[in-house]
């Protein structure tokens, strides 16, 4: 061989070493930075529309806390929101408040098993907002003043949240046979009542540290502020030089058999799990990737093959990569047992199937099949903008450097090219080389005597000598049934309808107006789907209350059919292209919809057109018989009589109910939303707008002030809870035709009345753990509008609940003036509401369209947020006095079973 030769065969190996050691970059969509003190940020542009979200993800999870510090973490997490040194008491959350932030909506906190998160939601690209959430959140993670009045005060709450999970609870059984055996993320009643304010401090300051903290700012904001922030912010906090911080156990080096697993629930099977132990791969070069998915695609092949041939002895096989700990990854093997399976005969058959592979791999076909089934699911994976935030979540803890899904999909191909039959019996025998956890229930019928440690020990350290035979791959079909077939809806060609008026409401948000009375908003998304629904204001109140239920169970059989399908044509169609639909009606509204992927729009919109315009209708006695199953099933009056009552004459006016609403079209609203096509304009106009609409005389609707009480109402009902639930509902009727703007008023009294409510009762009386509230406000069949306050204390309180309620929240509602700090609070947290959430799914795709047909308009931001800061104090006093009132209310209370005297 020439030195020209071996200098080229050099070159070529050096550069193929280096591509595949090289490490990989992170998307370009992330931009990320380092103090000097150790604390790291980030910043992805692409965050919800409307909103960024400033997060601050600590590596203190519940796992890092020794045995005597159980609960720690999660109470650190409780007392954050109780006030730090620049931000004592009240101030912080009145600040917090002031910027329309509402608790567990657009601020709160989450302790998980190795992270805790703070998060705080602001409207994009508002720099004054930016400064004081951030400066918020530097202070708790620095500056915590832990008062031991506050503290006492807070275990009540975490006591009440531990009750309500069920009592002590008994942490991951996966890690049996560790220091961390029993350890969950609340810790218990006795472990909360122990902590002191001192213990808590210490574990704060050695574990609150720059190097463990990182702030990653999810939104539209300008870049050069964010960082010039970020730096003057946090920069001047120190780096701890003495470092004290808690770390994660190791529990990789040993190896644990336990009889100790025990099933959550007695209705479930056997179960038998064996865990493989491992330093986590760290996905930041090419190596490291194709490591990492060779390994995801080995236990997918072996799941495969252990759910065939363990099919009599076992009813459910799961096999997945996993993670216990930090610093850890496991090959999870869990094994249901069908009845009188035994534990060594399923072990035994575990240990061939392993053996089989250990010693002959996996075939190329095998490969193949896997290879193709995993990329054809990556593809079709729907973009999620919050994916990206996850993945930034995880390089800080692990590494992982998170990449586009173009990378990522471009990557695996690569992978998937190289990958050779022998890779996997690397796999297989670095695997079988690891520490074990292998567990099981040493009560049940399934384990013998002869089921020990020795005997599982000596199966796994033996899979060599074991004498088995290649396994023989059998093509499946499994792959097709992800791969869809476009079907032609044979509909009648359609000239596309004239727009009468298109408006652009806002950011990818189009609506268009046609002469058939119909409006339809478009929505461009890029989620991979696509939604067409239909609302119409024809509810159940226009149907007699006694049919209302029957009639609302029959509606799924009226939309099986349509055009010249029959029932079973249909269902095969649908299925084809997995396009769904479904029909929900409530007392006030009536809708419609048809779901699929991006892909088969054209037909998704042409089923929409046949179910609305050419529906046939199902066959009378078909539609009876299913009702009277319905009667049966749920237990309800089945007695001859009242089946007697599913006549022909009712079935038929269903039809016609039915019949009318999908006539009814004018005043109608349309949403689509989706990865929408470029001709989405041209389909709309054509299978939408040239909907006939006629107007039908329907029923009128009795005005019913039955739910108006002219006292206070008081009702127990038992339920399976432990703690009890209060709600207080307080309505009253309008004899004008109230608007949007009575709407804002209204939320916005809410809105103070629960601050008022939680002030008294959490941070006062610490009764109370959680709470909610809602309004209620319609136009038909009367004007009317209502408020719910709703919370959950201990049984033991409830009677001194009532009495704090009325005294002390209540009449003080009905009465008092609003300051302007108190009005300044109310607006801001409407903007909250209305403008900041309105990219939200349940608020444009449901609220947004209720209101609509409630005030027959359409309202973009800009609007919303003109009639806010138009709203006075008067009008906000004047609300609140006239619907809360401690004489007319309906107090419902919510009491474990037993206890409802």
């Amino acid at each position: 061989m020439n030195l020209l030769k071996i200098i080229f065969i050099f070159i070529s190996l050096l550069n193929y070493t280096i591509g595949f050691s090289q490490p990989l970059k992170m998307t370009s969509e992330i931009k990320m930075g380092h103090l000097n003190n150790g604390l790291t940020y980030f910043l992805i542009p692409n965050g919800d529309p409307g909103k960024v979200k400033l997060a601050i993800i600590t590596k203190v999870g519940a796992y890092i806390e020794r045995p005597d510090q159980h609960g720690y973490a999660h109470m650190i997490e409780h007392m954050l929101f109780q006030g730090s040194e620049n931000y004592p008491g009240k101030t912080c959350s009145e600040e917090i408040e002031l910027m329309g932030m509402r608790i567990g909506v657009d601020y709160n906190g989450y302790t998980g098993n190795t992270e805790t998160e703070y998060f705080m939601t602001i409207p994009e690209n508002d720099k004054d907002y930016f400064f004081r959430s951030l400066s918020i959140l530097k202070d708790w993670m620095f500056n915590l003043k832990l008062e031991k009045g506050a503290l006492e005060n807070e275990k009540k709450v975490i006591v009440e949240e531990i009750n309500r999970k069920g009592g002590n609870l008994e942490g991951s059984p996966n890690l049996i046979g560790t220091i961390l055996e029993g350890h969950n993320n609340l810790g218990t009643k006795e472990s909360v009542q122990k902590a002191t304010a001192e213990g808590l401090y210490q574990f704060y300051k050695d574990n609150y540290i720059p190097s463990n903290l990182a702030v990653i700012v999810y939104g539209k904001m300008d870049e050069k502020f964010v960082c010039k922030t970020i730096k003057k912010i946090f920069s001047q906090v120190p780096e701890a030089k003495e470092k004290h911080t808690n770390h994660y156990i190791d529990i990789n080096n040993e190896t644990i058999v336990s009889g100790k697993y025990k099933q959550k629930s007695k209705n479930l099977s056997t179960k038998l799990v064996v865990l493989f132990k491992a330093k986590p791969i760290v996905r930041n070069s090419y190596s490291a990737f194709k490591e990492e998915l060779t390994n995801r695609l080995f236990v997918k092949v072996v799941e495969r093959r252990l759910s065939k041939q363990l099919g009599g002895s076992v009813s459910q096989v799961s096999v997945n990569l996993g993670s216990l700990i930090q610093d850890n990854q496991v090959f999870n093997f869990r094994f249901q047992l069908v009845k009188d399976a035994a534990y060594n005969e399923v072990f035994n058959d575990f240990c061939n199937i392993l053996a089989q592979v250990v010693q002959y791999g996996v075939s190329k076909e095998e490969i193949q099949y896997e290879s193709e089934l995993y990329l054809n699911y990556q593809k079709k994976r729907p973009y999620d903008n919050s994916v990206m935030y996850s993945r930034v979540k995880d390089y800080f803890k692990t590494g992982d450097v998170p990449l586009s899904d173009r990378k990522n999909i471009e990557l695996t191909k690569k992978v998937f090219s190289e990958l050779k039959p022998d890779d996997f019996v690397t796999v297989a025998k670095k695997m079988i080389r690891l520490h074990k956890t292998i567990l099981y229930d040493s009560t049940a019928s399934a384990c013998s005597s002869e089921f020990t440690e020795s005997f599982i020990l000596q199966k796994l350290d033996s899979l060599n000598s074991v004498k088995t035979e290649p396994y023989v791959y059998k093509k499946t079909n499994e792959i097709q049934f992800n791969c869809n077939k476009s079907v032609d809806i044979e509909i009648d060609n359609k000239l596309p309808a004239h727009i009468v008026k298109v408006r652009q409401v806002a950011d990818s948000l189009k609506v268009y107006s046609y002469s058939n009375g119909i409006k339809v908003v478009l929505y461009q998304l890029n989620n991979g789907r696509f939604s067409v629904k239909m609302m119409t204001d024809k509810g159940l109140n226009y149907l007699p209350k006694n049919e209302r239920e029957y009639f609302e169970k029959s509606l799924r059989y009226m939309i099986n059919t349509y055009g010249d399908y029959s029932d079973k044509d249909a269902r095969s169609i649908e299925k084809s292209m997995s396009i769904t639909k479904n029909v929900l009606i409530d007392d006030n509204t009536y809708q419609f919809n048809v779901n699929g992927k991006s892909e088969y729009f054209d037909q998704g919109i042409k089923i929409f057109n046949l179910i609305v315009s050419e529906c046939n209708y199902p066959d009378i006695d078909d539609v009876m018989g299913k009702l009277k199953r319905y009667v049966k099933k749920k237990n309800l009056n089945d007695d001859e009589n009242s089946l007697l009552e599913l006549s022909e004459d009712l079935i038929e006016r269903f039809i016609h109910y039915d019949q009318s609403i999908k006539e009814s079209l004018e005043g109608a609203i349309v949403f689509v939303e989706g990865s929408l096509p470029g001709n989405i304009e041209k389909l709309v106009s054509q299978y939408i707008g040239t909907l006939p609409s006629k107007k039908n005389e329907f029923m009128q609707v009795k005005k019913d002030y039955s739910n108006f009480p002219d006292s206070n109402i008081c009702n127990n009902i038992p339920w399976t809870r432990g703690l009890a639930k209060i709600r207080y509902s307080f309505s009253k009727v309008s004899e004008k035709e109230l608007s949007m703007r009575d709407e804002m008023i209204l939320q916005g009294v809410l809105e103070h009345a629960h601050l008022k409510m939680t002030d008294v009762l959490r941070d006062k009386y610490g009764m109370v753990y959680a709470s909610g509230k809602k309004v209620e406000i319609s136009n038909s069949p009367f004007s009317s509008s209502a408020l719910k306050l709703v919370f959950m204390t201990d049984t033991s309180n409830v009677r001194q609940v009532y009495d704090i309620m009325n005294n002390e929240v209540l009449m003080s509602l009905s009465m008092e003036e609003l300051s302007d700090f108190e009005v300044k609070k109310i607006k801001a947290m409407l903007r909250s509401v209305y403008v900041m959430s309105f990219y939200e799914d349940k608020q444009i795709s449901d609220l947004w369209i209720r209101r609509y047909l409630k005030f027959r308009n359409i309202y973009s931001p800009k609007e919303l947020d003109k009639i806010i800061k138009s709203i006075t104090k008067p009008e906000l006093e004047e609300c609140m006095h006239k619907i809360i009132d401690p004489e007319r209310y309906i107090r419902t209370t919510y009491l474990p079973e037993g206890n409802e005297r």
